[in-house]
C-alpha cells in the first residue's frame, strides 16, 4: 500500500578460535505478527508431555479424577503406569488445563508453565532427585521483571508519556520458558503489558526481556547469569 517498515534484527557473534560465528540471531520486527524471540528459540524443541527418552510423560487429570483425589496433573512413569511426581497444592486449575511442560535433553529435569489468576503465567523448576522430581527454586526472578517493566516504561516514554502515569490493568504478565541450553541452564523470558493513563493519554504498552539462568549445585537454586536481551 506504499508504506515502508522499517526494523532492525541482531546477529549474535560468537568467538571460535581465531575467528567467529554466528551463535544467534535477536528478531527485532514490532509488528503483531513478526517473528518474536531468536533464532534458537524458534529452532529449539515445543513442550510436549512425553520425555525425550520416552521414560516419563506428563498427564493431566479430568475434574472428576481429581475429586476422586488425583492431583490436576503429574508425572507418570510410563513403563510402570506410577504416578510419581504431583502437582504442588498452589498450581493447577482441572477446569481450566493451561499447563504445559519443557523437559531438558537429557530428561532430568523440566520447567513447568501454569497459570497463575487470570493474567499471569508462571514459570517453576524441577529435577530429578534419586526417586522423584523435586522443585528448583529460583533465586532472582524478580531482577527479570524489573527488566521488563525498564522496558515497558521505556516505550512510555517514548509515547510521550512521564514518570506520573497511572497503571490500570495488567493485560499480561508472564514468565515463560524458552529453551533449555543444557541440563543446568535455561533461557527464560518475561513479557508484561499495561494499561497507562496520564491526563487525557491512554494506551497499553509492554515490556520484554530475557535470561539466562543457570542452576549452582553448591548454593541449590538457579540465579541469572546472563541478561541475554530486554527489548523482543
Amino acid at each position: 500500500g506504499g508504506e515502508t517498515t522499517h526494523w532492525t534484527d541482531t546477529v549474535l557473534l560468537t568467538r571460535n578460535g581465531g575467528g567467529w560465528l554466528v551463535g544467534d540471531v535477536l528478531f527485532g520486527g514490532g509488528w503483531d505478527f513478526a517473528n518474536k524471540g531468536t533464532l534458537l528459540d524458534s529452532l529449539a524443541p515445543l513442550p510436549r508431555p512425553v520425555s525425550p527418552e520416552g521414560r516419563f510423560e506428563f498427564v493431566r487429570f479430568d475434574p472428576a479424577e481429581v475429586d476422586a483425589g488425583k492431583p490436576p496433573f503429574g508425572i507418570v512413569e510410563k513403563s510402570f503406569g506410577k504416578l510419581i511426581w504431583s502437582a504442588p497444592d498452589e498450581l493447577g486449575d482441572p477446569s481450566r488445563p493451561e499447563e504445559t511442560i519443557l523437559w531438558s535433553s537429557d530428561s532430568k529435569r523440566f520447567a513447568l508453565t501454569s497459570r497463575l489468576g487470570t493474567r499471569h503465567l508462571g514459570c517453576f523448576f524441577f529435577g530429578w532427585q534419586e526417586s522423584g522430581f523435586a522443585a528448583m527454586p529460583w533465586e532472582d526472578s524478580g531482577q527479570l521483571e524489573e527488566l521488563a517493566d525498564q522496558q515497558l516504561m521505556a516505550k512510555a516514554k517514548a509515547e510521550g508519556f512521564t514518570e506520573n502515569l497511572r497503571f490500570g490493568t495488567t493485560i499480561t504478565d508472564d514468565t515463560i520458558p524458552k529453551r533449555w541450553v543444557d541440563s543446568d541452564s535455561i533461557v527464560v523470558v518475561r513479557t508484561i503489558e499495561r494499561s497507562i493513563a496520564e491526563g487525557d493519554m491512554e494506551s497499553a504498552v509492554g515490556g520484554s526481556a530475557r535470561c539466562l539462568i543457570r542452576w549452582d549445585a553448591r548454593t541449590g537454586r538457579f540465579s541469572m547469569i546472563r541478561n541475554l536481551h530486554s527489548n523482543e
